[in-house]
């Protein structure tokens, strides 16, 4: 064999003390076996299983299991569904045979299984073997001889001839014993043989044993003998044995007389793989242990193999619906820990660590509906369907990323947060796990969400309520301004938004809808006429004094003809009102007039007199000034019916503070409240809002809103931050969302 070249280096161990298993095995190709016909097959039914965890995996323990152990091992297994259970090895073992003396005594043994029992191809051996199993109504005698060709030259020193003796003469004198001792008592007999060390073994003269075995123990055309070849050590890749399996089954005498059964051990890590690919091979049924117990490094694994079907689609013939219950029997009967990194069944094995893992994991869970066909990235069954919770899926460390987090926030306590934020809070949970260098649970991470968010912020919100009443409004009516349009309301309430003091909204109506004397001033005006009504008019304009005249159908037609003097004749009249001051002791008279100058605005003046001619007079002066001012820069005002007002009460650096604020909505309001009253909030600016109901939660029974905002403390910066806020009222949560939002964008 040519030199080859050294991919990493050569290694001190000794490995020139081995030697390749093909390089003395030969499985050659002939007349019965032209090629391999696995590869290209696919496992479809489970097969027959066998449960030898009483015997095999017994044998292997530290402490074999007490009568009390078996009887609870031997009971979980029939709840599992096993047909076939190798209760022990009554010959070798007192303990084994008065265990299953009291199965069969106590009638413990349900209809349609089958104990087996083993024992060695000795005469006394097997006389006590019958002893133990008499009474039986359903057994099989399962008898073996090792075959391999080391064990011949080095254990035995017999010739193949010799071992093939042993096998004969056994099967011959438990046939014999059988037939005399058990079944005129009506025990239905199964008979096994293994050639042990199967794999070690020449084909040739597996090949022969087994056949002339099977002519000893099934004689008759309808009989079947179980031929069981075990990799009793295993000693090479799994395709070797693959094709071990295929190659006895295509040369068997009598094919159909035998039911072909494997053992695999794992001493190569491959049990699993072996005994799937046998399967493909051609093999009827698998012995194996509950998660691989057994000598050495164990037998292969029924509850992985089981599983693994069941993960295809397949239906494995087992119930392993509370795999839990299973783990609990095989830990207290075995006194060995099922690890948890073990496939299926450790209690890791459904769960993510990656941060990218766990973000394909959430997004998965969330479309994924269990009664269809189950597709959730990295999560190849329903952890629901063995008995799992969801709870253990995702558990976080320095090594997750968002979406681990945000899983358990969303599935323990029932805060969905949007993905923003959720980049944000796990830059937190990334700076404590880092400090710790340790798992951080479920609550731990709520509580830090709870500093983070809630209880930590620098502002708290102590009383918050939202009132359809708007504040500059309230100021108005408590001089008896009412009755305003919709516009002029809203717009009026945009010019008070930035006043700290709410008082201060009367005089801020007067400024801008009734003491607007620029660029034109009416300082002296005569009215004559009665059908035609003629308006002299003194007036200032730009600093200047002008007499001006003009006719009408009034007083107020009158006068715009003569302010449209002035402005070509682009001054329309778009509205009018007029109605008393309510609760006035002077019975004054409330006119406004809306007047729009070409292409720009209309805008809204006001006049309040005795006189309601003066009043409209005032009124539309105002309104010609305001408009021809805001003709080049149009106005978008706010929906009046989706305008509010709050009151609240804040809390700062010890400091409360009751803020009020008007604004399209409850959190428009309040932003308006916040940029009012504190200067650090003057340009804070919302960039997202999103509200949800928040799911089951082991914090809270109460049915709180979620409520996430994201906002910045200008148009232009840089620097945005989520806030969060949590509360029974969806207002309520939005205000204390604003809060903490403004204590991140303040934080150092």
């Amino acid at each position: 064999m040519p030199e080859q070249s050294l991919n990493n280096g050569p290694s001190p161990m000794a490995f020139q003390k081995y030697r390749q298993y093909l390089d003395w095995y030969q499985i050659k190709f002939d007349e019965k076996w032209k090629e391999r016909k696995w590869p290209a097959k696919r496992i479809t039914q489970a097969p027959r299983w066998v449960t030898v965890d009483l015997r095999d995996g017994n044998q292997a323990l530290i402490n074999p299991m007490n009568h009390d152990k078996k009887l609870r091992m031997f009971k979980h297994l029939v709840k599992l569904g096993f047909k076939e259970i190798e209760v022990g090895f009554p010959a070798a073992s007192e303990t084994d045979f008065d265990f299953v003396r009291y199965i069969i005594d106590n009638k413990l043994i349900p209809e349609g299984v089958y104990i087996q029992v083993l024992c060695q191809c000795r005469e006394a051996l097997l006389r006590r073997t019958i002893e133990a199993v008499s009474g039986a109504k359903d057994v099989i005698l399962h008898i073996y001889n090792s075959t391999s060709e080391l064990q011949r030259r080095v254990v035995f020193e017999k010739s193949r001839d010799g071992i093939k003796g042993l096998a004969k003469e056994g099967a011959s004198m438990v046939k014999k014993m059988a037939d005399e001792k058990l079944v005129p008592l009506g025990c239905n007999v199964r008979y096994e043989y293994s050639p042990e060390s199967f794999t070690g073994t020449e084909l040739d003269f597996a090949l022969e044993v087994c056949d002339e075995v099977t002519q000893i123990l099934a004689p008759k055309p309808e009989e079947k003998v179980i031929l069981n070849l075990p990799s009793t050590v295993e000693m090479s890749t799994p395709n070797v044995y693959a094709d071990q399996i295929e190659w006895m089954c295509a040369h068997l005498k009598n094919r159909s007389k035998a039911i072909v059964s494997v053992h695999p051990h794992n001493d190569r890590g491959c049990g699993i793989a072996c005994a799937e690919l046998a399967i493909l091979a051609g093999a009827d049924r698998v012995e194996g242990c509950l998660f691989g117990n057994g000598e050495r490094t164990g037998n292969v694994c029924l509850v992985t193999l089981a599983m693994n079907l069941f993960s295809q689609g397949i239906d494995p013939e087992l119930d392993f619906s509370n795999i839990q219950e299973s783990i609990d029997v095989a830990e207290y009967c075995n006194e060995l820990k099922v690890p948890e990194r073990y496939p299926w069944a450790g209690s890791l094995v459904y769960t993510a660590f990656s941060g990218s893992h766990q973000d394909a994991i959430k997004k998965g869970m969330a479309k994924v509906n269990r009664e269809e066909l189950w597709e959730v990235p990295y999560l190849p069954i329903d952890p629901l369907d063995i008995g799992r919770s969801y709870e253990a899926i995702v558990r976080v460390n320095s090594q997750s990323g968002k979406g681990g987090i945000a899983y358990l926030l969303e599935q323990e306590y029932g805060i969905a947060l949007p993905k923003d934020a959720q980049i944000e809070f796990s830059s937190v949970i990334q700076n404590i796990t880092d400090k710790t260098g340790v798992e951080i649970t479920p609550l731990r991470i709520y509580e830090a969400f709870q500093d983070h968010y809630i209880s930590k912020t620098a502002y708290k919100l102590i009383e918050f309520e939202v009132s359809n009443k708007l504040v500059a409004l309230d100021e108005l009516e408590k001089k008896g301004i009412t009755g305003l349009p919709k516009n002029l309301q809203t717009e009026l309430v945009t010019f008070c938004k930035p006043l700290q003091d709410r008082r201060e909204c009367y005089q801020t109506f007067l400024d801008n809808y009734v003491d607007v004397k620029s660029p034109v001033e009416l300082l002296e005006y005569e009215v004559s006429g009665k059908e035609k009504v003629t308006m002299s008019a003194t007036v200032k304009i730009d600093g200047k004094r002008k007499q001006l005249s003009g006719t009408g159908n009034g007083p107020i037609d009158a006068y715009l003809h003569v302010l449209n003097e002035l402005y070509s004749k682009n001054l329309k009249l778009r509205s009018y009102g007029q109605h008393d001051l309510q609760h006035s002791a002077e019975a004054d008279a409330l006119c406004y007039i809306e007047v729009s100058c070409g292409d720009g605005p209309a805008k809204f003046g006001v006049g309040i007199k005795a006189n309601t001619t003066e009043a409209s007079l005032i009124a539309l002066t105002t309104a010609v000034n305001r408009a021809v001012i805001a003709k080049s820069t149009p106005d978008v005002l706010e929906p009046f019916e989706s305008l509010c007002s709050v009151s609240a009460t804040v809390q700062h650096q010890g400091t409360s503070k009751t803020i009020l604020g008007s604004g399209t909505g409850p959190v428009a309001a309040f932003l308006s409240a916040l940029k009012t009253y504190y200067e650090e909030a003057k340009d804070l600016k919302l960039l997202n809002y999103s509200q949800s109901a928040r799911g089951v939660s082991k914090a809270s029974q109460d049915a709180e809103a979620v409520c996430a905002i994201q906002c910045a403390l200008s148009a232009d910066s840089k620097k945005k931050r989520y806030g969060i806020g949590l509360d029974v009222n969806t207002n309520t949560a939005s205000a204390k969302a604003l809060l903490s939002c403004l204590s991140l964008l303040m934080a150092k």
